[in-house]
């Protein structure tokens, strides 16, 4: 089970005490803003988000969806050819927009089987979460959203939060994306930021983005975790109740 905490909020509509939201408030971009990049720990891609494009982005599956063999590799088109680059390493956190970022979709809404992006495997490719031998299944899926991650980003082991007083959790920063469209597993495009929260999770802090599609219909009207409850009832409350349960 995790705990869950806020940074600096003032409102709630739980009485759950293990989970709260932050408003944006400058928290979620100075969570992206401040946290150290996979280059401080990698050799990463020079690529800036301003010569990054988009649509020379493809993705290759190998091995047999619903395997331990199965990987989804990201590959780039450069002067006609394509090759194979890392998600995480490679793909500019930033875009040329303050406030929105690049999102990697891991988890597509309304599916149960737990994909990440391996941060060990050369490339990083997206693969099934292990667990115990395992394929893990969300048993409390199949979830309301898209799940995945910012690139370029990195929870550091060696820093402990001052929010949660736990060190992060080696991983890049995870995205629940609120969108109404159901995205591709390995689509990658911009999201506008909400908020953010953070689960304690077997001793680590565990920082998650609450954000939506740039071009998603509701996105010019939601600013900040208050919008989500106004056009997009009941789903915090969801996400309250998985998060607190989740294990």
């Amino acid at each position: 089970m995790f705990n869950l905490v806020a940074k600096t909020l003032s409102h709630s509509h739980s009485s759950s005490k293990l989970v709260s939201f932050s408003t944006l408030n400058n928290n979620a971009n100075k969570l992206l803003n401040t946290k150290k990049l996979v280059g401080r720990a990698f050799s990463v891609s020079t690529t800036t988000h301003n010569s990054f494009d988009l649509s020379k982005l493809s993705t290759r599956e190998e091995g047999e969806f619903g395997t331990k063999e199965y990987a989804m590799f990201f590959e780039y088109e450069d002067n006609g050819s394509k090759k194979i680059i890392s998600p995480w390493h490679d793909i500019p956190y930033k875009t040329n927009t303050p406030g929105v970022f690049h999102f990697i979709n891991e988890i597509p809404k309304g599916t149960s089987h737990k994909m990440e992006i391996s941060t060990e495997l050369e490339h990083n490719p997206i693969k099934h979460d292990i667990k115990n031998d395992k394929i893990r299944i969300i048993t409390k899926g199949p979830l309301l959203y898209n799940y995945g991650c910012i690139p370029q980003t990195w929870e550091d082991p060696d820093h402990t939060a001052i929010e949660t007083q736990y060190p992060g959790d080696n991983d890049p920063i995870d995205v629940v994306e609120i969108g109404s469209a159901v995205a591709k597993r390995g689509e990658v495009y911009p999201i506008k930021v909400l908020g953010v929260f953070g689960l304690i999770d077997e001793g680590e802090t565990d920082w998650k983005i609450l954000g939506i599609r740039q071009d998603d219909v509701l996105a010019s009207h939601m600013n900040e975790v208050l919008d989500i409850d106004t056009f997009r009832p009941i789903l915090l409350e969801f996400i309250r109740d998985f998060y607190a349960t989740y294990n």
